[in-house]
């Protein structure tokens, strides 16, 4: 069998991150309503070295945040180098940042 096209393992075995979500504003321009809506991320922090190591955050595309954690290899590998966290951050309105639910589209 050939095996050069074999599926090679993401991020996300190799690095299992920490995963969880926070409220932010539904408006982030008025301020006249405060709703909230959950927000997804992942984090990895096994390369950093204290509490004062640093962060490398990615903002997310419009895609669920696991789809670019597990193709975000540079990443990793830089925070490897540099001792730091790793954070990515959901966009909303992708994966599960749906800040109306399955109202939301």
């Amino acid at each position: 069998a050939d095996t050069s096209m074999a599926e090679q393992p993401g991020a996300l075995h190799l690095y299992p991150p920490s995963r969880g979500r926070f409220a932010i504003p539904r408006d982030h321009f008025r301020f006249t309503s405060a709703a909230q809506f959950d927000l997804t991320y992942l984090s990895y922090d096994a390369f950093a070295r204290d509490a004062r190591s640093p962060v490398l955050f990615y903002a997310g595309n419009e895609g669920a945040v696991e789809l670019f954690y597990n193709n975000s290899g540079a990443l990793f590998t830089l925070a490897s180098r540099l001792g730091a966290r790793l954070l990515f951050a959901e966009h909303r309105y992708y994966g599960s940042s749906m800040p109306f639910g399955a109202a939301s589209f």
